[in-house]
């Protein structure tokens, strides 16, 4: 029997150790420090083909790592067991394996709470903000994230701290709290870097580009995204280099710059392919703006509505959300048209109701307005636009 778990949490190291090589990749930087005996990640990744991303390679051992999660636990390996667990949540994140991570979080979360690891805990809790946060539950998310930050603090784990602390902006730009993003966001970039950080630093700041772009500054917004995209390339970390080159490509077109736009929605079309779903949504979602800034409207239409499909895909409503601020464009319908559309737009206030983000909220109903005074409908297109302006006053 003790032979035979040896060889397992042998086993479960190797495991491990891959998860090291597809967060390092993936992120830019192991983001935490690891304790539980694993496997020397070069001996790994001599291993692997250097052809395919590592997260790719992950993703085909995901039913390993979720029963390698089960048998820790069912060992008593509690550090083992979290950090398996832990170690799958970019993989999860990226391909929105929701059943996994929930089930992942709780086994790991119920053995270190049995065996009072407080450091497993406030990791795993950090996991499960991450998890609330991409199923738009900002609320819950900044909850968990807070109480990781408390325990944090009581076990003096500086480094855990600053982690928990880069993730805070991403709890406040989407509850309209724009301005304490950006204090946030720029604190922790500080923090973090002069702590030996600097992915985790980089993260953080986005943040305050998106901060900027939705508080209607679009020319701050573009030179702190510029700037966080060329030290995400100094770091290759991917994921921060698609979604910055997103929102940076979104701020030249706010600012008129459609050429601008067009080089950097090429350059995301190119390095979204390597970071999942999200990556082709980005992708539509990106060249249906500019397509719309250009006036080609079939065009437009058919990237926004594929936009439209993927987030379906994704079980994401603030996906759908985004895109739907931009599908509801008035320009893009005829007469005829309109009655679906504005079938459409009322769908998509539905949807904004559901998730705490006012901005998504202000923007369908301000274009459901814009339809609905299209079609002759003044006096509720009036009654709309008066609910936006409501909205957008929780916006600061």
């Amino acid at each position: 029997m003790e032979a035979r778990d040896g060889a397992v949490v042998r086993v479960l190291g190797a495991l491990l150790a891959f998860t090291d090589i597809a967060d390092r990749d993936h992120m830019g930087q192991n983001m935490f420090q690891r304790d539980a005996v694993r496997w020397q990640p070069a001996v790994v990744e001599a291993g692997l083909p250097p052809s395919v991303p590592p997260m790719r390679l992950l993703d085909a051992e995901r039913v390993p790592l979720v029963a390698g999660v089960r048998q820790a636990a069912e060992l008593g390996r509690d550090e083992l067991c979290w950090e398996l667990a832990v170690g799958g949540h970019a993989l999860f994140e990226t391909e929105r394996y929701f059943d996994d991570w929930q089930e992942c979080y709780e086994t790991a979360m119920g053995l270190a709470r049995a065996a009072g690891n407080l450091r497993g805990r406030a990791r795993l809790l950090i996991s499960m903000a991450g998890l609330l946060y991409t199923r738009r539950r900002y609320g819950p998310a900044e909850e968990s994230n807070t109480e990781a930050m408390e325990l944090f603090e009581r076990i003096g784990d500086q480094r855990g701290y600053l982690e928990a602390l880069s993730n805070a902006p991403f709890f406040l730009v989407p509850n309209g709290r724009l301005t304490e993003a950006i204090t946030a966001g720029r604190e922790a970039f500080v923090r973090l870097d002069a702590g030996g950080q600097p992915a985790a630093a980089l993260h953080a700041y986005s943040q305050v580009g998106l901060a900027h772009l939705q508080a209607g500054r679009p020319e701050r917004a573009a030179a702190v995204l510029t700037e966080i995209i060329d030290g995400a390339r100094k770091q290759g970390i991917r994921t921060l280099i698609a979604r910055d080159t997103y929102w940076l490509g979104q701020a030249q077109l706010a600012l008129g710059r459609p050429a601008e736009a067009e080089r950097s929605f090429t350059e995301l079309a190119e390095c979204s392919r390597n970071i999942g779903s999200s990556g082709m949504f980005y992708t539509a979602h990106a060249w249906g703006c500019l397509h719309l800034a250009r006036g080609e409207h079939a065009e437009a239409r058919r990237r926004l509505l594929e936009g439209v499909e993927i987030a379906h895909a994704l079980h994401d409503p603030m996906f759908e959300t985004r895109v739907l601020v931009d599908l509801l464009d008035a320009r893009l319908y005829g007469p005829r048209e309109l009655p679906a559309a504005i079938g459409r737009g009322e769908h998509a206030v539905e949807v904004a109701r559901g998730i705490d983000y006012p901005y998504l909220l202000a923007g369908v109903l301000e274009k459901l307005a814009g339809l609905r005074d299209a079609a002759g409908d003044a006096t509720t297109a009036r009654h709309l636009a008066d609910e936006a302006a409501v909205v957008r006053d929780r916006i600061r």
